[in-house]
């Protein structure tokens, strides 16, 4: 790949899909580096105790300057860490030298394969984006890409879309939908208009998620997954909570397909109840990233890891 550069924005919500995502890129991958932007102390003393290999831990003030500092006051959780990806990724740029290229990725985020077909995918374009492969009505309101994965090099062009996409973010950055704009992401729908050398990925496998794969074919084959005849690279575990350490709802936004569960989801269970252990070892008390069960008023797709039987079942 370019130079293996990857970062990602997250709160102590996210630690546990974070070391998840972490796992994944070293079961893939010989050589990368992790650049974690951490919004608050609990997650960054965590991670400092558990000690990660090809990371490097970014305090969230270290990011924030004035203008920064004058939304946070009037936004969300959510909206302040999305406000944030323009500048983070600037941050990095500025100020370590020795990345020529980075990439983006939500904390929810799963590597099932290297990542050297995404680089394929990407090419000598200064950015890539993935499109959502969504409904229409979904793309409406969201807009045609997604901005959990996506790449930027360090050329004039993608620095100006880094800048110009930082002063959106800054002026909007908000869940509430409109015509023009939602959360950083609808943004990316002009990119194409305004900037040159914008690759857009449409490789079924790269940011697959529950959205996109509703009616494709999913299968296993030689101990990889594909989606219909492309690979299944990473993973975009969107709607993915965590009740207690056994109990789970794989995706609140929609019931999924059988095969879908058993082939994606489970291991993605697996790999977080591993993280689970490694946690356990620093702080045994930690809680974290859980919802409550009985504050849902719709679970689509209750699981639960039996730990006699040391198996995954799927209960309607």
């Amino acid at each position: 790949m370019n130079n293996n550069h990857f970062c990602t924005i997250i709160d102590k919500s996210y630690l546990l899909k974070v070391l998840a995502l972490y796992n994944s890129l070293s079961n893939h991958m010989y050589t990368f580096h992790l650049w974690i932007c951490c919004i608050d102390d609990i997650t960054f003393n965590l991670l400092t105790q558990i000690g990660l290999k090809d990371t490097t831990l970014i305090p969230v003030h270290d990011i924030e300057d004035e203008k920064v500092k004058a939304v946070k006051p009037n936004r969300k959780l959510n909206e302040y860490c999305w406000s944030l990806k323009p500048v983070y990724i600037l941050y990095l740029f500025e100020n370590h030298h020795k990345i020529n290229s980075i990439i983006y990725l939500d904390g929810d985020l799963f590597f099932f394969s290297n990542p050297k077909e995404l680089d394929r995918q990407w090419g000598t374009k200064s950015m890539f984006v993935c499109s959502q492969r969504a409904a229409n009505h979904t793309v409406k309101r969201t807009g045609m890409y997604q901005a959990g994965l996506i790449g930027f090099k360090r050329d004039q062009n993608a620095m100006a879309c880094l800048k110009w996409w930082r002063d959106r973010c800054l002026e909007c950055c908000s869940e509430q939908f409109d015509d023009d704009r939602w959360a950083d992401q609808k943004y990316l729908d002009q990119w194409p208009r305004l900037f040159k050398s914008v690759k857009v990925i449409d490789h079924l496998g790269i940011n697959a998620a529950f959205w996109n794969i509703r009616f494709q074919n999913v299968h296993g084959e030689n101990h990889k997954i594909y989606v219909r005849n492309d690979k299944l690279i990473v993973f975009h575990f969107s709607g993915f909570e965590m009740f207690t350490p056994t109990e789970f709802e794989l995706c609140r936004h929609r019931k999924l397909k059988k095969n879908h569960i058993k082939l994606i989801y489970f291991p993605y269970i697996k790999a977080i109840r591993d993280v689970m252990q490694e946690v356990k070892k620093v702080n045994k008390n930690f809680t974290y990233g859980f919802s409550k069960k009985e504050e849902k008023d719709i679970i689509y797709n209750y699981s639960r890891y039996d730990l006699s039987l040391k198996k995954i079942i799927l209960k309607k």
